[in-house]
């Protein structure tokens, strides 16, 4: 969180490794679907600047304490809103590091 302004400004640690490689992806938001009680991001679609588009799941903290999942889920929809630059870090998982996990997220601008 940014002191001066109080805003979000990045979220780390989303994401548990679990036997996957770290990537880093850049580009705009232009998509987020949420799970069926239309309240939890569960992806995002990420624009790269050559126009090339990419599916990322975004992290799972049912786990954590109220607080804990109360502040990362306000922090993902401040940071993931649609039209956002951003700077992702994900964990590349399963065949050929297909599936992406979000494990950290800051702002590109």
């Amino acid at each position: 969180m940014d002191a001066s302004s109080g805003k979000i400004i990045s979220l780390s640690n989303l994401s548990d490794k679990e036997d996957c490689f770290p990537s880093t992806l850049k580009g705009k938001i232009v998509k987020r679907e949420f799970d069926r009680s239309g309240f939890n991001i569960e992806s995002i679609i990420l624009e790269k600047a050559d126009g090339t588009r990419t599916f990322v799941n975004a992290g799972d903290n049912r786990g954590d304490d109220a607080v804990t999942v109360g502040n990362v889920k306000r922090g993902l929809e401040t940071m993931l809103k649609e039209g956002r630059n951003v700077v992702l870090g994900v964990w590349a998982c399963g065949a050929a590091g297909r599936v992406l996990r979000i494990h950290s997220v800051r702002s590109a601008n």
